[in-house]
């Protein structure tokens, strides 16, 4: 059984293949979401400060819900397709 994490590149590429349309809107907030996380990667955990952490975590916090906001979009145009 392949593990999911071997799987979720292809169902990307298969995403990317379909050509989804996102509106200018989704892309921002996915550029948006795609920044936060690579900060937080380059982040060094040890000499930051608690505040610092906290506003990242919310910034990662709102990127979630964006994120998800645009695939419950996408999701509903594709049952109504």
């Amino acid at each position: 059984m392949a593990d999911s994490a071997d799987s979720s590149p292809l169902r990307l590429a298969e995403a990317r293949s379909r050509r989804l349309a996102l509106t200018p809107q989704q892309d921002f907030r996915l550029r948006v979401a795609r920044n936060d996380l690579e900060r937080v990667r380059d982040l060094d955990m040890v000499g930051t400060a608690v505040t610092e952490l906290a506003l990242m975590a919310g910034a990662l916090r709102a990127s979630l819900m964006n994120i998800l906001a645009i695939i419950d979009d996408l999701t509903a145009e594709e049952r109504q397709s």
